[in-house]
């Protein structure tokens, strides 16, 4: 399919070009989170009281998190693709919808954990060392 034909197809439905472009903006991200060329802050990037903590705090949860948000990422662009291109032919939206919407919550559900309880090593390894 070529970039005009799936305009056309998400022209009736908005959700199916936003979902492609908030995916890809979270993939972005998580990967410059994880290097740490975004840095501790309110707005991007997994934010939990263990990642806040430290800049090597932030890296670390960032970038055991990095797997998941990207693959989080995918999901919500794939389900807006679908959403874009068979919502117009079809009744499908709410399958998408049933289907995506859950895989992406459990990506990202397993995204924070792995990132929060990587930044707790980190954040606790600091303080031993610092005994």
């Amino acid at each position: 399919m070529n970039a005009t034909a799936y305009v056309v197809a998400v022209e009736g439905s908005p959700i199916g070009l936003v979902l492609p472009i908030v995916g890809a903006f979270l993939w972005i991200v998580a990967a410059r989170a994880a290097t740490g060329s975004i840095g501790p802050n309110r707005w991007a990037g997994l934010r939990t009281r263990a990642t806040m903590a430290s800049p090597e705090a932030w890296v670390a949860g960032n970038r055991a998190a990095k797997a998941g948000i990207q693959t989080a990422a995918v999901i919500i662009g794939v389900t807006g693709v679908a959403v874009g291109v068979l919502v117009p032919t079809t009744d499908l939206l709410p399958l998408i919808l049933l289907v995506g919407i859950p895989l992406m919550f459990g990506a990202l559900v397993r995204a924070y954990i792995l990132g929060n309880r990587a930044a707790q090593n980190v954040n606790l390894a600091s303080s031993l060392n610092e005994k």
